[in-house]
């Protein structure tokens, strides 16, 4: 008798542990945040043309590494209102990861994007070249039309109106698409913003 109550009272220890593991495993797996990978952003997306005559694209590819994507960020200067004919391109490449989820300032749930700088290239079309080159913009004197150069870190203030990053600075990002409606925020050194910026539609 007392072997059989003993054996009784070991089966249903054995079933509450079982039992409790089944739950607990299943609260684990419902209660995890699943973020949207960056390569889920895949896309190639295109701002409006602005009063300053200027265009924003982004581009986002695969870059071939898993939930890692290449995010390469243009600035567009044209010389007329239609921003049909180009001057200079300014072109950001990144590597983007996304590092979880957030809530922007009003309420929509976007993904926090780690950025890291690859690299900064300038585009000249033939109007800039020759003044890039009697002047030396970034230090250069040897600008080509229409030829991408490197002008990472340099320190353009004088020409292009700005200094550029680095190599392999780490940069904050927020991302936001709806439909073919792609958002980011202006990236920051100082963590992640708050605020959705740009505005872009999916091409």
């Amino acid at each position: 008798m007392k072997k059989i109550v003993f054996n009784i009272t070991i089966i249903s220890l054995i079933l509450f542990f079982v039992q409790s593991c089944s739950i607990d495993e299943n609260v684990t797996t419902t209660a995890a945040t699943v973020s949207k990978s960056s390569t889920d952003y895949i896309g190639t997306y295109l701002s409006a043309c602005g009063e300053n005559k200027q265009q924003e694209k982004v581009v986002i590819t695969d870059s071939g590494t898993e939930d890692v994507a290449t995010a390469n960020f243009h600035k567009i200067s044209h010389s007329d209102s239609g921003c049909s004919t180009v001057l200079k391109t300014i072109q950001y490449n990144h590597t983007a990861r996304a590092m979880g989820d957030t809530t922007d300032d009003d309420g929509n749930s976007v993904s926090k994007v780690y950025l890291v700088t690859d690299n900064v290239t300038a585009t000249l079309n033939n109007t800039y070249t020759s003044s890039a080159n009697d002047d030396s913009w970034c230090g250069f004197s040897n600008w080509e039309e229409d030829t991408a150069k490197d002008i990472t870190g340099k320190d353009c203030t004088n020409s292009l109106s700005e200094s550029f990053s680095p190599a392999l600075t780490t940069k904050y990002d927020i991302w936001y698409l709806n439909g073919t409606s792609f958002q980011k925020s202006a990236e920051s050194t100082g963590g992640y913003p708050t605020t959705l910026d740009g505005t872009y539609t999916k091409q």
